[in-house]
């Protein structure tokens, strides 16, 4: 599909809405502004394991992003992962270490967005006493956009 079209479908498709209970719509973002905050069904697989027994869980992701900004919020099984985005879609973000118990565990995140969702790979180390110096595994995650469509202007 040719870049105008997506754009052109991004535009016709944001969701305008009512404004502190005026009955006036809220203007459409501009063409050409990165935009991709919103709900996510979020598919995760692991990838590979070097801890041995690593569970993991689909989950909803809800990405907080401001259009045109370059740091962006991702909110998935009530962790809160912040990091930066370029006009790509592409992003990185990371959390505080989560400790659980006795294990810690260190996440880090890449991944990209498209018109319609995410791919993403999460690099999880995890310390605990069977692994005293580390182990580690990724894990995938597929995000498809509950509504609406993301805009990637470059």
């Amino acid at each position: 599909m040719p870049k105008l079209v997506q754009v052109l479908l991004a535009v016709a498709l944001w969701p305008a809405a009512a404004c502190g209970g005026s009955s006036g719509a809220v203007p459409l973002q501009p063409a050409g502004v990165l935009s991709v905050g919103g709900s996510y069904s979020t598919a995760v697989s692991i990838q590979w394991d070097s801890c041995g027994g690593a569970v993991v869980m689909s989950n909803p992701t809800t990405v907080t992003h401001v259009p045109g900004a370059t740091t962006l919020a991702l909110v998935h099984a009530g962790t809160t992962y912040t990091g930066s985005i370029a006009t790509s879609g592409t992003f990185t973000a990371t959390t505080p270490a989560l400790v659980v118990g006795a294990t810690t565990y260190n996440l880090a995140i890449s991944g990209g967005f498209t018109m319609t969702g995410f791919a993403a790979t999460v690099i999880v180390t995890q310390t605990d006493g069977a692994h005293p110096t580390g182990c580690r595994y990724a894990v995938r995650w597929i995000g498809t956009r509950s509504s609406g469509v993301n805009t990637i202007p470059g």
